[in-house]
């Protein structure tokens, strides 16, 4: 069984669910549409092998939750644009192979984020602008950083002793939180742009034996003949060898 978690300002009968391209690994994946107010969510689902839900007079194992949460569409142009660089094109011409049309959820608000726009007899073109892009995608991880902050010590608690302050850690949870939604030479570029570097292990070095070091063998001086050997008396051989014979106490318990 499955719960769904709604904002409380949608309205459910407006809602298309339907695939789209994932941003990032470019496979289908849900996504909610709403028809009245243009916006686009995201269905995120969370589940759980060692738990259990009570709904109602009823237990379910294994349950899951389906969280529905706003989708910001740039990243749908900052996907669908990568790889199409140095080029003017029409909305509709970017998204026309999808079954599903985005071009109503995209505006020119959007599209000016990441892009540069020109107006050709009413008719709207775009090519993607790498520098406007990086520094779009900066500015939101700087605004996310100051409230990831608070949770980023539990996150990274673990690797807290790399990271220098909580503004670094707030920082690299929010780049983490972008980086799943964008193609992976993008997030590599982002990544340096806003400074977060990965500490390289240090290598263990091999201790060498140098030529002048000489292996001293103790067992030369120990004399095996002087290794005290302990008795055993006489009443221990008959207790140990009484034990063999001894029944167990279930035995006594047995049916004959």
């Amino acid at each position: 069984m499955s719960i769904a978690v709604f904002p409380d300002n949608i309205d459910l009968k407006k809602l298309i669910v339907a695939k789209f391209p994932h941003p990032r690994t470019s496979a289908l994946d849900f996504f909610c549409f709403d028809t009245d107010k243009k916006q686009i969510y995201e269905l995120i689902e969370f589940s759980s092998k060692h738990s259990c839900w009570t709904y109602g007079n009823t237990v379910y194992s294994k349950p899951g939750c389906i969280l529905v949460t706003l989708f910001n569409p740039v990243f749908f142009l900052v996907s669908k644009l990568t790889n199409l660089k140095d080029k003017w094109y029409v909305l509709d011409q970017l998204f026309d192979e999808n079954a599903f049309d985005l071009s109503p959820y995209i505006n020119q608000s959007h599209i000016e984020c990441v892009c540069d726009v020109k107006m050709h007899e009413d008719i709207l073109t775009c090519r993607l602008n790498e520098e406007k892009m990086l520094r779009w995608l900066c500015t939101k991880c700087h605004d996310l950083s100051h409230a990831c902050i608070g949770e980023a010590k539990q996150i990274y608690a673990r690797i807290s002793s790399d990271v220098t302050s909580e503004s670094q850690l707030g920082l690299e949870t929010a780049f983490d939180i972008f980086s799943y939604y964008l193609p992976h030479s993008i997030a590599i570029k982002l990544k340096k742009d806003l400074g977060i570097t990965t500490p390289e292990q240090p290598r263990k070095k091999r201790l060498k034996l140098s030529e002048s070091n000489e292996i001293t063998d103790y067992s030369k001086d120990f004399d095996m003949r002087k290794l005290e050997v302990k008795k055993v008396s006489s009443k221990t051989k008959a207790l140990s060898k009484h034990a063999k014979g001894v029944k167990s106490v279930a035995s006594f318990f047995t049916q004959k």
